[in-house]
């Protein structure tokens, strides 16, 4: 996955680029805490795949496009209250939550989950985000009313 992002005005913009396959590519580009537009790029071979990655890369770059250090991102934690060291049902609750994350904020920009840890009574989902207070509306709005609603908190870990 490459990242890359652009102040703009007001707007952060970010355009990400993933490989689907050996042959196909996905550049993704939007402003963040909003969902982007997706461009399919698809190619004869590897080789020619990386070309037009690196050429895109290239072009960012020449434009003002520049990846984030990582102490500009915040470590967000989803907690949930559980009993010891978590049922069968909340083990699975973990990786549909995480799942979920990193679904809702790979699609506004705004971060990705970095998997999660349960037992000692609590349930926690690691989110790396670069908006603390962004991902976190993004995130309660997404999971309210929904099966995933029942947090006890959401945090920034600061001993990450």
């Amino acid at each position: 996955m490459i990242r890359a992002y652009k102040e703009v005005n007001d707007d952060l913009l970010y355009f990400h680029i993933w490989e689907t396959d050996e042959n196909k590519a996905v550049f993704y580009q939007g402003v963040m805490g909003n969902e982007g537009e997706l461009e399919h790029v698809s190619a004869n071979s590897s080789d020619e795949l990386t070309d037009k990655i690196n050429h895109k890369v290239d072009e960012l770059n020449k434009t003002g496009w520049s990846g984030i250090d990582d102490d500009e991102y915040d470590v967000l934690i989803i907690e949930y209250k559980i009993e010891g060291d978590g049922t069968e049902a909340e083990h699975k609750k973990r990786q549909a939550v995480q799942d979920k994350m990193n679904e809702v904020l790979g699609w506004t920009g705004v971060g990705y989950c970095d998997g999660g840890s349960i037992g000692s009574g609590t349930m926690e989902i690691c989110c790396i985000v670069f908006d603390y207070q962004l991902a976190y509306d993004i995130i309660n709005e997404d999971l309210n009313e929904t099966e995933f609603a029942d947090f006890s908190r959401i945090y920034v870990d600061s001993e990450a």
